[in-house]
């Protein structure tokens, strides 16, 4: 228990200290200042560390979940975890802290950012009751474009504003992706290169706003944020 108090004193202590200190906390596109929130996972390889076990990027270590606010990268929230843990184990508590800790480092409207790992309705509700935007990738699972599709349009299992497809690591045949898009009826949002930058984020788990801003693929993960935002209904 007081373990517990003494890590959350810190961290509110931390995030109060942003919110007064920092120079500036730069947005990700007009007002909304980004919230990335991911797992990267850790090679504790040749150890004998208490808690590692093997992780989804095929090695022993631990898997800690981090949250970082706007450009700059500010260290919300992190939770050191075993390597084998699910991506959305006990996410929808640490989500819910980190938008509290990220309220006291700053009052613009915030915009949530996840991976597939954490496509669950559990995220979205938190992100609604703490008045935040979010972009979550979606897992597709057993799903196809044309079930999704169905699941929108007619059985209405799925509400969302736009239905649209993004393609991540594409290196080649762009025109057959559109024109297989443009058959099944559904928008292109964007396509995101494959590109030296974008490797290299995967290989080490760096978070999507550490790339160089010369990165195609950031481009365009930029260009999408902006466009998803640009067709919402401000809430603020």
């Amino acid at each position: 228990m007081l373990k517990g108090a003494f890590n959350d004193a810190i961290l509110e202590k931390s995030a109060g200290m942003v919110g007064q200190l920092a120079p500036v906390v730069t947005p990700c596109h007009g007002r909304f200042v980004a919230l990335d929130i991911d797992v990267s996972p850790f090679d504790n390889s040749g150890t004998k560390k208490e808690g590692i076990s093997w992780t989804y990027k095929k090695c022993i270590g631990y898997a800690p979940i981090f949250a970082y606010l706007g450009k700059e990268g500010y260290l919300v929230h992190l939770e050191l975890r075993p390597g084998s843990d699910h991506y959305q184990k006990g996410t929808e508590d640490f989500l819910g802290q980190a938008l509290s800790y990220t309220r006291l480092m700053t009052d613009a409207p915030l915009l949530v950012r996840m991976d597939s790992g954490n496509d669950s309705l559990g995220n979205i509700k938190v992100c609604r009751e703490g008045k935040a935007e979010y972009i979550v990738k979606r897992n597709l699972r057993h799903e196809s474009a044309e079930m999704i599709k169905v699941m929108v349009e007619n059985d209405k299992v799925i509400e969302c504003e736009r239905l649209g497809l993004i393609f991540s690591r594409v290196s080649s045949n762009e025109d057959l992706i559109k024109a297989s898009v443009q058959k099944i009826g559904l928008e292109l949002f964007g396509i995101i290169l494959q590109d030296e930058a974008i490797a290299y984020h995967d290989l080490v788990a760096k978070p999507i706003a550490d790339l160089p801003p010369y990165s195609a693929g950031l481009m365009a993960v930029r260009d999408i944020e902006a466009n998803a935002i640009e067709v919402k209904s401000p809430i603020y």
